[in-house]
């Protein structure tokens, strides 16, 4: 909300994979009069390859809405759909993986927003909490973490955050004051400070992996969040 026109909006887009979710987000913040500066990372080097080139097919993109397609796009080769210049500007892809990192790469921290959705499920339940206090503490004291719903139980077992109520398909969470403790970003291993009996997240031991249909599935969302973003109800947005 204290997001001003013109202003610059720093996000992180974790497990980016094949740079969807992240040019999306890009789409909404210009559509928003904002100015985005978007760090996207995922651990696959060929799926941040198809990110960077920015290059999609008519089917893929063709759950964006129609403005954004005019405004945000170019034809590309062999009838492929081309992020506009002005959206790959806005983006910086890169290598890593936050289960072996503390810290967001390049030092591009923090930021107003960390978007993580559907990446902690392959996690071990104790790292994927750990994750959750490592992710918030990358957030500016007044920023946000977005999750699925899928690993809402996550938050419950954090115990450090504050959930926005009002969201069922996502998670929306705040840093707890004591989220600003250097410490937490660091630490190997966040107890619960609940016993609170929770479901478990599922673990897995498969590469992060998300279709392009699941990825511009979240356009829809965008389109709504766009006109949120338009009168400075960022967190809505989110």
């Amino acid at each position: 909300r204290d997001r001003p026109p013109a202003r610059r909006v720093r996000l992180w887009s974790v497990g980016c994979s094949t740079g969807q979710e992240p040019y999306g987000l890009a789409m909404a913040l210009l559509d928003a009069g904002l100015l985005p500066q978007i760090l996207a990372t995922d651990i696959r080097p060929e799926a941040l390859s198809v990110a960077q080139a920015g290059c999609y097919s008519a089917r893929a993109v063709s759950v964006l809405p129609t403005a954004w397609l005019q405004r945000y796009t170019v034809p590309g080769k062999a009838g492929e759909v081309a992020m506009h210049p002005a959206v790959l500007s806005c983006l910086r892809f890169v290598l890593h993986d936050i289960a072996s990192s503390d810290d967001a790469p390049l030092a591009w921290g923090p930021f107003d927003a960390v978007v993580c959705r559907n990446v902690l499920i392959y996690f071990e339940r104790d790292t994927a909490v750990a994750l959750v206090g490592r992710l918030l503490a990358a957030c500016r004291p007044d920023g946000y973490l977005l999750l699925s719903a899928a690993e809402r139980p996550l938050a419950w077992q954090c115990g450090r955050v504050r959930e926005d109520a009002d969201f069922k398909d996502s998670v929306l969470l705040r840093p707890a004051p004591m989220d600003r403790d250097p410490a937490l970003a660091s630490s190997p291993s966040l107890s619960p400070i609940s016993s609170l009996s929770v479901p478990p997240v599922p673990a897995s031991g498969s590469s992060l992996r998300r279709s392009g249909a699941e990825g511009w599935s979240l356009a829809a969302e965008l389109a709504e969040a766009a006109s949120l973003l338009h009168r400075g109800e960022f967190a809505a947005a989110l």
